[in-house]
């Protein structure tokens, strides 16, 4: 099922973390699938992947799931960020252990993070309430804020595809909405950290709103954008941007 920003991957470590679990099969609430399972696990743990060898590891530490919330890879300190309603974590892959490193929570669920090597800083938008706020998270001083974002925004959302291009130093947002004769799409936005200021890329729309199923990445090698997602009742794809 969908896991929203909940998986992301440590490049220093070669594993992708996935601080999920699947909160909508729990019996009785959407389906009853996992019925007969459900009862026998214990506990949700943070998960590791090894693209190499196609193994997984579950962590030892106790967990703390991001459903429906978003982590990201700090690569200035190399740690895990976690952004929740409640607060923001960190977890460490040599510790194998999830900390509280900040508290409370400016945005509630449905936001998506990223990190912002060139400001280091943790970006954060969206909501389950259609909030259109930024809130950033420095983690070497603890500051922790709405950001004021004078002049144009996009429109609020919930659950949207964010990545960070560190080649621009933008965090990239796809925010869903439809044309002028009421076609779905998706709009394609750049925020600027050290700026306070977005940006609209009317040339990369899309011809589909992308929802809540989706992945989005930025591949430091093309200095492409990806988008693995599908138009409704249409095929998997994968879609790539270049922004130069």
């Amino acid at each position: 099922m969908h896991t929203f920003g909940a998986v992301t991957y440590d490049p220093a470590a070669d594993r992708v973390v996935v601080a999920s679990y699947p909160g909508h099969m729990e019996p009785g609430r959407y389906t009853n699938a996992l019925a007969d399972v459900w009862p026998s696990v214990r506990r949700h743990p943070t998960w590791l992947f090894d693209p190499g060898s196609g193994a997984w590891t579950a962590l030892a530490g106790e967990p703390v799931h991001f459903f429906p919330y978003s982590i990201d890879y700090d690569s200035t300190r190399d740690v895990i960020l976690g952004y929740r309603e409640d607060g923001v974590y960190e977890l460490s892959l040599a510790s194998q252990e999830w900390r509280q490193v900040a508290t409370p929570g400016l945005l509630g669920w449905g936001s998506n993070a990223v990190y912002d090597s060139a400001q280091q800083a943790l970006v954060v938008f969206g909501s389950h309430a259609n909030d259109n706020d930024v809130v950033a998270y420095w983690p070497a001083t603890g500051r922790h804020r709405v950001m004021p974002t004078p002049g144009l925004r996009p429109r609020g959302a919930g659950y949207v595809p964010l990545a960070y291009h560190a080649a621009l130093g933008r965090s990239v947002a796809l925010i869903d909405g439809q044309t002028e004769s009421g076609a779905p799409m998706a709009e394609t936005w750049l925020y600027d950290l050290g700026r306070d200021q977005w940006e609209r890329v009317a040339t990369a729309d899309l011809p589909f709103s992308v929802g809540m199923n989706y992945n989005l990445e930025y591949d430091p090698t093309d200095r492409l954008l990806l988008l693995v997602a599908a138009p409704p009742d249409e095929a998997v794809a994968v879609w790539a941007l270049r922004l130069e």
